[in-house]
This record gives C-alpha cells, structure tokens and sequence, in this order.
C-alpha cells in the first residue's frame, strides 16, 4: 500500500496572499539586485563568515582612524556594502532554507502524484486485459507516456571473430 505522506491544499485567499508575498519580494528586491556571470564569479574576492568579524573589525577602524582610508574609496560606501552583505546574507539563510522545504515538499507531493497515477494506469491495463468497458481506451491514452520509452532498441552483435 502506497503511504501518504504529504496532503496540502490551499485556498484561493492563501495562494494569492502568497503570491503577493512573492511579487513585493521581488519588486521590493529586483532593482537592486545583480547578476553576474560565472567568469565574474570566480574573479571576485568574497568573504564569507570567517571573514566577517575582520571587515566588522575594519568597519569601526575606518571610523575612528579615516586617516588610512585606501584612495579613491570612501568609508561610506565599505559601510554600505558591508550593512548590505549582512541584510542580504540574512535574507538568503531564510530563503534558503524556504526554498529547499519548498524543493522537498514539491518533490515529495510530486512523487506520492505520480506514484498513484502509475497504480492507476496499471489498474486499467488490468481492466483492459479483463475487457472491461471504457479501459482500452483510457489505457491507450495514457500509454502515451511510455512510448518513447519502449522504442525498440537496437541489438548489437558482437563482431565474429576470425579463425
């Protein structure tokens, strides 16, 4: 027997309050965020939570000692884009963590679905193989989805040895 692990539905309140959600994020995130190419990734430094307490440490020296700022870069910006990494880094642990329930909750209903549609098409090519009404039909229909599978496949023969 098949387990149900999964049963969720929502209503047409929830699905656009969630929709909504998603729109303010992106209309809210959109105009800031970049992206950038896979050769740009690899090119940039990046800090990361090690990191992090040192350009915390920096953030308070450019402060109180502006006298070895680097030239042609101004404390206000380092303070910007270090306030921006730590609000985005926020934002992503959240989404990521949203995204991969997501992910799994997706997979998991997407599997108990198609692990019922398979019981049901094998139940009508039993009913099919009985002659009960209406199942050859319903049956040729939905093995529509397996014939690319069941392309005949090409034998191969060893070649002949010579002796």
């Amino acid at each position: 027997m098949i387990e149900n692990r999964i049963s969720i539905e929502w209503n047409e309140a929830e699905l656009d309050e969630i929709r909504t959600a998603i729109n303010t994020l992106v209309r809210l995130l959109a105009p800031k965020l970049i992206a950038l190419s896979a050769e740009a990734k690899k090119r940039l430094p990046k800090i990361s939570d090690d990191s992090l307490p040192f350009n915390e440490k920096v953030a308070q020296y450019v402060v109180s000692n502006p006298e070895f700022l680097p030239l042609f870069r101004t404390a206000g910006e380092f303070l910007k884009d270090l306030a921006a990494f730590k609000e985005l880094r926020g934002f992503i642990r959240l989404l990521e963590q949203l995204y991969g329930n997501l992910e799994d909750t997706s997979m998991l209903a997407g599997s108990e679905a198609d692990e019922f549609a398979r019981a049901y098409y094998a139940a009508v090519g039993q009913a099919a193989k009985m002659g009960v009404q209406n199942a050859q039909a319903i049956y040729d229909d939905l093995s529509t989805r397996f014939q690319a599978q069941r392309k005949p496949r090409q034998r191969t023969t060893p070649p002949k040895e010579e002796g």
